[in-house]
């Protein structure tokens, strides 16, 4: 039955499969990484009740930094204000790279700010909602420059909606 609610793949990813892949992934818009749906399993194997996003890269050295990068943001206390990352794969041992990859283990949003725009007819936001999206970006970007970072991949799909908006 969980198989079938969560659209459990049967392939999993991490040490002693700990993330059971859901659905089928999809690239990045640079092209360099795959996102794929995962939940966490439990100790009887079943999935947890968290929805997770994996984003995989034969590129370890960047999605490396970028894992550092949240760890910054965390340390200086600005961590609410991005999707929470739960873990760091080293070796990604899951489908289509095997151990050639590392993953980035975080909180799955329920979409992102590409996505509501593009339900919307490509309309963009107006009234209260793009007040709060303006505001919401502005305070990422002063956590950012707070530890010292500076984002240069600012774009819609790299902004999430999350369960607690």
């Amino acid at each position: 039955a969980a198989k079938v609610a969560c659209d459990l793949t049967g392939q999993t990813a991490g040490p002693k499969g700990r993330y059971l892949i859901s659905g089928k992934p999809f690239r990045t818009t640079s092209g360099k990484s795959l996102i794929y749906s995962a939940y966490e399993s439990n100790a009887d194997g079943l999935p947890t009740e968290d929805l997770l996003a994996l984003k995989v890269s034969t590129n370890c050295a960047a999605l490396t930094r970028e894992a550092s990068n949240y760890d910054r943001i965390v340390g200086g206390g600005y961590g609410s204000r991005f999707v929470t990352k739960h873990d760091f794969l080293i070796k990604w041992n899951g489908p289509t790279f095997g151990s050639t990859a590392c993953a980035l283990v975080l909180e799955a949003g329920r979409q992102d700010l590409k996505s509501v725009m593009a339900a919307r007819g490509s309309k963009g936001l107006d009234g209260p909602a793009m007040r709060d999206a303006a505001y919401a970006a502005a305070l990422c970007v002063q956590a950012m420059h707070s530890v010292g970072l500076v984002w240069t991949d600012l774009k819609p799909e790299n902004f999430i909606v999350t369960t607690n908006s």
